[in-house]
């Protein structure tokens, strides 16, 4: 069962805070399937949004299977602050994520994982060079881009508590 972040279609607002994108997604999820174990998983920032569902749904008293958290990590730990000096540190700490990851894998794997790294790369620097060429009524650009950036405002504002479950980074 998949789940899409507010915003997205250009009709619904997008959530501010994790606590309500989680509670919002709780009820979803709740809805769909009435009782655990739940397996639960996101990539990026969705591993922390999975990481809150998991949470709430152990303090309802629901089974949680397993949360997996794909290429995340906790913002609030990443030493961001906004200074130039802070925002090299969060570079270096997303490099050595990256070169952790890349030690553990496989050859076939390493060329997958930078393959993929570098699609995104292009993919990320095709959207901001068309949007300049474009101008500022690309709907699609800009409605990503506000997701993405309350999603970031949302992240770097949550404090996670402790988890009892099974997590997977």
């Amino acid at each position: 069962y998949g789940l899409q972040a507010r915003g997205l279609d250009g009709e619904s607002t997008c959530l501010e805070r994790v606590e309500d994108m989680a509670e919002l997604y709780l009820r979803e999820i709740v809805a769909e399937q009435p009782t655990g174990p739940y397996w639960l998983g996101g990539y990026c920032m969705g591993g922390n949004v999975a990481y809150e569902i998991g949470r709430r749904l152990q303090q309802r008293g629901h089974a949680v299977g397993v949360v997996a958290m794909f290429d995340s990590y906790n913002v609030r730990k990443s030493l961001y602050r906004g200074t130039s000096m802070d925002r090299l540190r969060l570079w270096l700490q997303r490099m050595a994520f990256h070169v952790d990851t890349l030690l553990h894998l496989t050859m076939d794997e390493r060329r997958a994982y930078v393959s993929e790294k570098l699609r995104m790369a292009r993919e990320l620097f095709g959207s901001m060079v068309g949007r300049r060429r474009r101008g500022a009524d690309d709907t699609g650009v800009q409605l990503v881009a506000t997701v993405l950036r309350s999603n970031h405002d949302a992240l770097r504002a949550h404090d996670p508590a402790p988890f009892d479950g099974p997590v997977v980074l």
